[in-house]
């Protein structure tokens, strides 16, 4: 059984304390996948940032099945994975469900919206690609 559960829209991504909080926006969507006992989940995911996952590659299996289903919604590489079955915030913990769950709930984020918020929690630091002799010609 695979089903959209439905697009959402309403605020943007919120960075609280490192973690991304997910007001409702416009490229903001759930779904559900059923994936058989210890059957992968068809994806490879980076988990540099620690709370959420993002897409790096899609395999055969639940999630390539899904984008066949659904081609005007499909999963994309590039997408972030924010919930998985009511865990979100914690990279680590959502990947133990879509490992260990059948049935998963995910929640995701398209990459534009999600890096503006990851983009606007990052400090800022000087540019450090200014040269030596530019630096030193500016004097």
């Amino acid at each position: 059984r695979m089903c959209c559960l439905q697009e959402e829209s309403s605020n943007d991504l919120v960075v609280r304390d490192g973690k991304v909080h997910v007001g409702l926006s416009d490229h903001v969507f759930q779904i559900v996948i059923e994936k058989p006992g210890g059957k992968p989940l068809g994806l490879d995911v980076d988990i540099t940032e620690p709370s959420v996952l993002r897409i790096v590659e899609i395999y055969k299996g639940p999630i390539s099945d899904w984008n066949k289903i659904n081609p005007l919604e499909p999963i994309e590489v590039g997408d972030f994975i924010v919930k998985v079955n009511g865990v979100e915030g914690v990279a680590n913990k959502m990947l133990d469900r879509c490992r260990d769950d059948t049935e998963l709930k995910l929640t995701l984020v398209r990459l534009s919206q999600m890096e503006e918020a990851l983009h606007a929690a990052a400090p800022t630091a000087p540019d450090e690609r200014a040269s030596p002799a530019t630096a030193a010609s500016e004097g």
